[in-house]
């Protein structure tokens, strides 16, 4: 499988491209076919064999749209498809120079599953967009938003740093504070999730941060209302269907 991992207009991305995986299948299919045609020796054959089992078996990412390893790949496979070449005394270093290659792209096993876990979490509250937002959900957001920064910085040449630092600052402060499952503190989740979320802003949003932990500290002290509690102090009627 090949994952993009980017940012992309100052947001961080972290998905799976099934695209440039299975057209590297198709592509090295198409190569093997086409020496199968010319009767070029068996040990060609498997070479290219060993490339396609490498680029099943293997996980890697891409910084970019252009999908490093796709373009590595395809790259390697015009020594196969010369129609000119009669001879292949250097395949086993052309497939080994490949590979070498693609391991600068290899994704550890390790991070493998928190990266699925943060493409789940984020499809997963993309559902529940409109739903107000639990002290776990928020708490666990900041969990993912560290992860998937630290995963950022370890494969691309950004740092976060700072925006790490300011996660862990509000997630510390508010557990000092206290949670609450009141609507006050729901909506309050909501906005803080939403103003951390801007990573690429974090040092201008560090007012907004401030001011928004006061207002938390304030509604865990004072507020234990409900969400019709709360709308029904400015008469609005709201009936749960």
């Amino acid at each position: 499988m090949i994952f993009r991992i980017y940012e992309e207009r100052r947001c961080i991305i972290v998905s799976r491209e099934e695209f440039g995986y299975k057209w590297g299948l198709r592509k090295i299919k198409s190569v093997r076919e086409g020496l199968e045609r010319r009767n070029v020796e068996e040990r060609v054959i498997k070479d290219l064999d060993s490339i396609k089992d490498f680029w099943k078996a293997q996980d890697f990412y891409s910084s970019s749209e252009g999908c490093e390893p796709c373009l590595i790949l395809e790259k390697a496979l015009t020594y196969f498809v010369d129609a000119r070449r009669t001879k292949y005394a250097d395949c086993e270093i052309r497939v080994k120079e490949l590979f070498d290659k693609l391991r600068e792209y290899l994704i550890e096993d390790k991070d493998i599953k928190q990266i699925k876990e943060i493409i789940e979490r984020k499809e997963e509250m993309d559902r529940r967009y409109y739903e107000p937002m639990t002290a776990e959900d928020f708490f666990d957001n900041i969990d993912y938003a560290i992860k998937e920064m630290e995963l950022l910085d370890k494969y691309t040449s950004s740092n976060h740093e700072k925006e790490i630092s300011i996660h862990h600052f509000v997630k510390d402060t508010m557990i000092k504070f206290g949670t609450s499952d009141s609507y006050a503190a729901q909506v309050l989740y909501k906005k803080i999730d939403a103003t951390l979320d801007k990573r690429y802003e974090a040092s201008k949003n560090m007012p907004s941060i401030i001011l928004e932990l006061e207002m938390y500290r304030c509604v865990i002290k004072q507020s234990m209302g409900t969400k019709n509690e709360v709308l029904g102090k400015f008469n609005y009627e709201y009936q749960n269907k």
